[in-house]
């Protein structure tokens, strides 16, 4: 497909999406790819996926499926979690849209930063650290809300966003019964404080709960 992706088969003759910096370089069509120079292998099951798979490698920058696969590499330290193929494929195309915006000198602010940093700071630290690796890699200065966005494509992706639960509405219940709570009982919970992640914690647990009883 390019110097960097390529087309393969395995041994077993299904095939996948593989990718490493200078991966197809000086190789030909049906040569044997070694395996220290793959960096990832991509696999999609069935006629339909495989195509989208492969149109989505060809139109998106090496650099932005270099920078998706760096974050998934730090998310799964950060989360403690084994994270597949898909937080590769969805965050490289939001870089790759959020790069040529900020190349273009527009900027779309992320409404739910603030809740997602105060709720899912283990996946916000990924953000910030995916940040970083942008301005290294495709040399381009993200906004920092963007941090949340990339953020949520790890919770999206995770264990800790709960299997077929909306992470968006787990926020907005969470911050629903924090205002109840705060209403109820006549107080004011600031964000800084750790009993605050630790009621978010525990609201979150409830929400998901909740979420399996319904």
């Amino acid at each position: 497909m390019n110097d960097n992706v390529a087309i393969a088969v395995d041994e077993s003759g299904e095939e996948a999406i593989v990718t490493g910096r200078g991966l197809v370089y000086a190789n030909k069509v049906g040569s044997l790819l070694h395996e220290r120079l793959v960096r990832r292998v991509y696999s999609a099951r069935g006629d339909g996926a495989n195509r989208r798979l492969q149109a989505l490698f060809s139109e998106i920058p090496y650099a932005c499926i270099e920078v998706a696969e760096q974050i998934v590499d730090v998310a799964s330290a950060a989360t403690d979690q084994k994270l597949g193929q898909n937080l590769v494929v969805s965050p490289s195309d939001h870089i790759n849209f959020a790069v040529e915006r900020a190349r273009n000198g527009t900027y779309r602010s992320n409404l739910l930063s603030d809740e997602i940093e105060s709720f899912y700071p283990a996946e916000c630290f990924v953000g910030q650290q995916a940040l970083g690796i942008i301005e290294r890699k495709p040399g381009v200065t993200l906004d920092l809300s963007e941090a949340a966005s990339i953020a949520f494509h790890v919770i999206d992706n995770s264990e800790r966003g709960g299997a077929g639960i909306d992470a968006i509405q787990i926020i907005q219940g969470v911050e629903g019964m924090m205002e109840v709570i705060q209403r109820e009982l006549g107080i004011a919970v600031s964000k800084d404080r750790s009993h605050y992640a630790r009621l978010v914690v525990h609201l979150k647990s409830l929400m998901r709960r909740m979420r399996h009883l319904m």
